[in-house]
């Protein structure tokens, strides 16, 4: 039997309702089980009190693209846009490390007319649903976000 690598991806939903999505990659599993990672996602499980709402096995894809240098080059400052589902619910979807030719002047807000951002809402837009499977029907706002990390503080 053929074993190659694979990514489990793991969501957890917590007692109030928030959620936690944790990716994991396989050395190697046979196809298509979960093989040796319903090992590893049970033990997590049995240590956590957070339910496991759901495991899926994807296989891997490597692209290995050359990151570029640009205004924002890192992943922790991204393009958050939001659209609204059939059911009025949000999907949240983030670029990592985005170009400037996405937001407005003011370096900060998407701005939907831009190339870039229609085309990732033409590609959101019905294609993309919630958890539930409720599609992407409306590109709501966008904006810049950074996350900031604290420094490390002690010995």
């Amino acid at each position: 039997m053929a074993s190659y690598r694979q990514t489990l991806i793991l969501k957890w939903i917590d007692i109030n309702g928030g959620t936690r999505t944790q990716t994991i990659t396989s050395q190697a599993n046979p196809a298509p089980s979960f093989g040796s990672l319903s090992t590893f996602y049970g033990a997590v499980q049995a240590a956590s009190d957070a339910g496991l709402w759901l495991a899926k096995l994807a296989p891997v894809l490597v692209v290995d693209e050359t990151p570029a240098s640009g205004p924002y080059p890192t992943v922790k400052d991204v393009a958050l846009l939001i659209f609204r589902t059939s059911a009025g619910t949000t999907i949240r979807i983030t670029v990592p490390a985005p170009k400037a030719a996405m937001f407005k002047p003011d370096l900060h807000t998407v701005d939907p007319a831009a190339a870039l951002t229609l085309a990732i809402i033409a590609a959101v837009t019905g294609s993309i649903s919630d958890a539930n499977g409720n599609p992407a029907t409306t590109y709501v706002s966008g904006s810049r976000q950074k996350q900031s990390v604290p420094p490390v503080v002690g010995p």
